[in-house]
């Protein structure tokens, strides 16, 4: 799991700065296999599409997305997955 959110984390580092907000502690010894994601614009709206889309997550307030990977359940190729209905889903609401 550590890797699955290294990569997860750098990928919205360079492809969702300004946009997306990590909240999570990024050291590896300072987070679990969940992160919790501030959207600049939107939140609830956009928590919302990723469920009808059919990503699992809740909603935190006052502003916060958390999602959570199992690398026991989840595959690489999920990560990428929800990358992508992320982006499509923030330029659709942006």
């Amino acid at each position: 799991s550590l890797r699955m959110g290294r990569i997860l984390i750098e990928q919205l580092q360079q492809n969702f700065a300004g946009k997306v907000q990590i909240m999570t502690p990024q050291g590896d010894t300072q987070r679990g296999a969940q992160l919790s994601l501030r959207i600049t614009h939107g939140g609830p709206h956009i928590q919302q599409a990723l469920i009808d889309a059919g990503v699992i997550c809740d909603w935190r307030e006052p502003d916060g997305i958390r999602i959570a990977f199992a690398p026991l359940y989840n595959r690489y190729t999920e990560i990428l997955r929800f990358l992508n209905i992320l982006e499509r889903i923030l330029d659709h609401h942006g």
